[in-house]
């Protein structure tokens, strides 16, 4: 039995000692960058929104230099592709444009990316999203293949200012970029949020006369009957005098 004690000891202790003995570093994060034949982008930690993607572009270069992926309707093109959406299709993202956009459902699992036949790589991501409940602040870059999701890259404290791109780059911080294009549409709807309001001011100054007119029509109409009431009460007056 104290043979019995003395190997449970030993054991013990070995146990022990493997805990407090110091381990080797764990080995840096190497991403993912095998060709693929679908590249996504999809939000870490889950929103209580839906994500909203004005304009999405991945890029084969790790510093988003160059043509980002063309998508299109030809066999050997780039097909957009995404999780369940709640308003727009994946084609809003990418078409260049400002005025439409892509939107998912209020669910777990957030997606939007791109499919070829032939397998690819991503190493480089812009995005501009709307901003506050709509954004995501944490998003994966994952290759699927094979009917698996594997991680290429995370970014937390992704940037969502409003009108502003988000340069998502392999190995990188998320970095706030504007380019040529997007300056002049910026400044273009910065030209037309002032002119509505220009307009709504005027229109609001056209109502506010348009009222003060007719209160002025409502005041000489009042004053008009009032004059008439006391006309009349006058004469009702001078005709009791007359009569005996």
């Amino acid at each position: 039995q104290s043979i019995q004690l003395a190997q449970g000891a030993m054991q013990l202790g070995a146990i022990v000692a493997s805990w407090i003995q110091p381990r080797e570093p764990a080995e840096c994060f190497v991403p993912d960058q095998r060709p693929a034949k679908q590249w996504r982008l999809r939000v870490a930690k889950p929103l209580y929104n839906s994500w909203s993607v004005r304009n999405v572009r991945f890029f084969e270069f790790s510093d988003c230099s160059g043509e980002p992926l063309a998508v299109g309707n030809r066999s050997d093109a780039f097909h957009p592709v995404a999780s369940c959406r709640g308003e727009g299709t994946p084609w809003g993202a990418f078409d260049e444009g400002y005025e439409t956009r892509w939107e998912s459902f209020q669910t777990a699992d957030q997606w939007i990316g791109v499919y070829r036949r032939a397998p690819f790589v991503v190493r480089c991501v812009e995005l501009l999203q709307d901003p506050f409940q709509h954004a995501a602040q944490s998003l994966y870059l994952q290759r699927f293949h094979k009917g698996a999701a594997w991680t290429s890259w995370r970014w937390d404290h992704v940037s969502y200012v409003p009108l502003n791109r988000t340069r998502l780059a392999v190995g990188k911080l998320p970095k706030l970029v504007r380019s040529e294009e997007d300056q002049v549409f910026f400044d273009a709807i910065r030209d037309k949020i002032a002119a509505d309001k220009q307009a709504r001011d005027e229109a609001e100054r056209e109502e506010k006369r348009k009222r003060d007119a007719a209160e002025r029509v409502e005041w000489a109409r009042q004053d008009r009957e009032r004059e008439q009431k006391l006309q009349r009460q006058r004469k009702r007056k001078q005709q009791k005098k007359k009569d005996p």
